[in-house]
């Protein structure tokens, strides 16, 4: 699921106020619908102000970001980390 887990210290999204459990909707004309959505319609946006949509306590608001590009990777960042989900499972589960 395309919600925020951590929000990087000077990025795009910590300017923009983002907050660990926001689900991002959509960036730009592109619609999220999982976390993978998300690179590549920031990497459209290189250097461009785009509407980032997100969801907080079942509150729809808009924001506009700026990416920052990486240095090591030269890829577009918003400055977000997923959220890490733990799945507990049994032992016959986890045997298979």
């Amino acid at each position: 699921e395309p919600i925020v887990g951590s929000v990087m210290t000077d990025s795009p999204a910590a300017q923009n106020r983002l907050q660990p459990g926001d689900r991002i909707l959509s960036i730009g004309s592109d619609k999220i619908t999982k976390w993978a959505d998300i690179s590549s319609a920031v990497d459209k946006h290189v250097h461009d102000i785009i509407p980032v949509v997100i969801e907080r306590e079942g509150t729809r608001m808009t924001v506009s970001m700026i990416p920052k590009t990486d240095e090591q990777s030269k890829r577009a960042l918003l400055g977000i980390t997923p959220t890490v989900t733990r799945q507990e499972h049994g032992f016959f589960e986890s045997a298979g």
